[in-house]
C-alpha cells in the first residue's frame, strides 16, 4: 500500500520545523525519484502551525502532473492522465486533486472500476489537511505529502538532511523503456467472393534492442504466438455456417502497458466466437527488462507472497460481497483456494497491479472477464 509518514517520522518533522534558531525556513530540500527539485522564485517554508509548506507547482510538474489555476475559485488543481486497458484498447482516464486557497479541505476526482470493469468517476472531498493552502508570492503552498500520496507516491522525511523524498509509483533507479514493435499476424479466412469468414490475428510484441534480455523476451512472445497458431490450426471452421452467422473470431490483441523502471508488462485481450456465444478474456506477461525473465506477480512487489495473496483475496471477496448477484454461489470458496499462481495479471501504465479473472471463472457470462485494479504499485508496495 502507499507508504505513509510513520508517527516517529512525523514527530521528527514536527520537531525539526519547531526549531527556528537551528532550522532556517529555506534549508528544506525536496527530491522526486532521487533528483533534487530545483527551486526558482519560491522555496519551502514553515507556517504558523509548524508545518512545512512547499510551492506545489514546481513539484507537481517535476512529477509529470498537469497544473491548472482557477482564478474564480482560487483553486490549484493537479492532474495525471493514466492509461488503462479497457475492452482491449488503451484508454485515458484522468484523476486530480485540488487545493482551494485558505482551506484545509482538498477536492478529488478519480476513476474507479466497477464490477463490470467499466470506469466510473468519483468527485468529492479528498483528504483534510492539518493546515490550509495559501498564496504567497503568487505561488500556491500546501503540505506536499497530500498531493504526492494522492498520486500513489511514497513520501519520507530525513531529519538529518531535512529532506522530503518523493518516490513515484514504479520508480526504481535506472531502467529506461525498451524499444518495442507490435506487428499484427493476420490469419483471417475469406470466401471466394472476398467476404471474411474468420477474423483471426495475433499481435506479436518484439523488443528491437540488441541484448540478451531482449532476445529472451522475444523468445517468450514468439512461443506465445506458436501456442496461438497451434490452437488456430486445430479450429474446425464450418465455412457454410460462418458465411451465414460470421465472421467467426479468433483473436489476440496485445497492448504494451508498463514499460519503465525495470519492467515490461503486456496486456493481451482474446476474442473467440464460433457462431454461439462470444467469449473474451485478458491475460498478461510481465518481464524483468534487465534479464528478460518472465516475472510472477510476487516478483513485482515488495510485500511477502503471503501478504500479497491475502491482499488480492480480500479485494475479490469485497467484489463478491458487494455484487452477489453477479457471482456464482461458490465464488468465495474458489477464491479461498487460490494461490498466487492462480492469477493472470499485468501492470497498468502507472505500475498498478491489474488482476485478470477469466469469464465464467467466478461470475456469470454477462459479467464478462474481470480486470480488477488492486491499488498497489510495482516497485513501491
Amino acid at each position: 500500500m502507499k507508504k505513509l509518514l510513520t508517527p516517529i517520522l512525523a514527530l521528527a518533522l514536527l520537531l525539526a520545523c519547531a526549531l527556528p534558531a537551528l532550522a532556517a525556513s529555506d534549508d528544506v530540500s525536496v527530491t522526486v525519484d532521487g533528483a533534487p527539485v530545483v527551486w526558482t522564485d519560491a522555496r519551502p517554508f514553515i507556517d504558523d502551525n509548524n508545518r512545512t509548506l512547499c510551492p506545489l507547482r514546481v513539484i507537481g510538474e517535476t512529477m509529470g502532473l498537469t497544473v491548472t489555476w482557477d482564478d474564480a475559485t482560487r483553486t490549484a488543481t493537479f492532474t495525471s492522465t493514466d492509461i488503462v486497458c479497457v475492452n482491449g484498447t488503451r484508454s485515458e482516464a484522468t484523476r486530480s486533486i485540488s487545493f482551494p486557497i485558505d482551506s484545509n479541505q482538498t477536492l478529488i476526482r478519480e476513476y474507479r472500476f466497477d464490477a463490470d470493469s467499466n470506469l466510473r468517476y468519483y468527485e468529492g472531498f479528498g483528504p483534510t489537511m492539518d493546515t490550509a493552502a495559501i498564496i504567497r508570492g503568487d505561488r500556491t503552498y500546501a503540505p506536499v505529502r497530500f498531493m504526492a500520496e494522492f498520486f500513489h507516491s511514497a513520501v519520507e522525511w530525513d531529519g538529518d538532511t531535512r529532506t522530503v523524498s518523493i518516490t513515484c509509483p514504479g520508480y526504481t533507479p535506472g531502467g529506461a523503456a525498451l524499444p518495442l514493435n507490435v506487428t499484427r499476424q493476420d490469419y483471417s479466412l475469406y470466401d471466394a467472393a472476398g467476404d471474411m469468414l474468420l477474423d483471426a490475428y495475433y499481435d506479436l510484441v518484439t523488443v528491437t534492442a540488441d541484448s540478451g534480455a531482449a532476445a529472451k523476451i522475444n523468445e517468450t512472445t514468439a512461443a506465445d504466438l506458436a501456442r496461438f497458431v497451434k490452437e488456430y490450426n486445430e479450429l474446425d471452421i464450418d465455412t457454410e455456417h460462418a458465411s451465414i452467422n460470421g465472421p467467426y473470431e479468433f483473436t489476440c490483441a496485445a497492448t504494451p502497458m508498463y514499460n519503465q523502471n525495470g519492467y515490461l508488462s503486456l496486456c493481451y485481450e482474446t476474442g473467440w466466437y464460433m457462431g454461439g456465444v462470444f467469449n473474451g478474456g485478458y491475460y498478461g506477461k510481465t518481464f524483468d527488462t534487465a534479464t528478460g525473465e518472465l516475472l510472477s506477480v510476487g516478483d513485482c512487489f515488495k510485500m511477502s507472497d503471503e501478504d500479497l495473496l491475502l491482499y488480492i483475496k480480500q479485494i475479490l471477496f469485497t467484489e463478491i460481497r458487494y455484487n452477489p448477484d453477479d457471482f456464482f454461489d461458490d465464488a468465495a470458496d474458489k477464491v479461498a483456494d487460490y494461490t498466487l499462481d492462480s492469477f493472470d495479471f499485468y501492470l497498468a501504465a502507472d505500475g498498478e497491479l491489474i488482476v485478470c479473472i477469466p469469464v465464467y471463472e467466478l461470475s456469470y457470462g454477462y459479467v464478462g472477464p474481470l480486470n480488477i485494479r488492486a491499488g498497489i504499485y510495482a516497485g513501491v508496495d
